[in-house]
């Protein structure tokens, strides 16, 4: 399995391999008991062999920015067509509730429209959306504080921490 992280995201490699509950197996029932407790019993296995090329050529973000600089095209049919790619400061998913609140901080000054779209859904009672149950609203009103140290590593080619969905 091949896994496209960036030789400048050497931090989502670490979590990668050494954390989550599986730790790089995979657990899966193999047997149970048909007496006493009747416990299933659990084997761990290798389910993938992983490989990260863009580590191993050293590619950074700055290198996949200045490719797709160079290679984006404009013209074209519908089927050919295609454009030049803005890419985010940290990810797609502006408001991730697995984000830190110092992330999210980061984020209400990059993209502040979107993120007081997040706390408008949390006053119209959606609830929090965020794990460790802090409001939007409480990150925006602290934005400064929160993101002071964080707005530097984004524009070193900071990654998203959370790790929830693989992006």
């Amino acid at each position: 399995m091949r896994i496209g992280f960036r030789a400048d995201e050497y931090d989502r490699m670490e979590r990668f391999f050494n954390g989550g509950e599986n730790k790089g197996g995979f657990k899966i029932p193999t047997w149970c008991n048909t007496y006493g407790s009747k416990q299933m019993h659990h084997e761990t296995f290798d389910w993938r062999f992983c490989h990260m090329p863009l580590i191993k050529n050293r590619i950074e973000k700055r290198h996949v920015q200045d490719y797709w600089k160079h290679n984006g095209w404009l013209g074209g049919n519908l089927f050919e067509e295609r454009r030049q790619i803005e890419f985010p400061p940290i990810s797609n998913c502006v408001g991730c509730f697995h984000k830190k609140p110092e992330t999210l901080a980061t984020e209400c000054i990059i993209n502040p429209a979107k993120m007081r779209w997040f706390a408008r859904q949390e006053q119209l009672g959606k609830g929090t959306w965020l794990d460790n149950k802090m409001s939007y609203d409480s990150i925006m009103a602290n934005k400064e504080t929160l993101s002071a140290e964080r707005i530097h590593e984004v524009n070193a080619g900071y990654s998203c921490e959370s790790e929830g969905c693989g992006t």
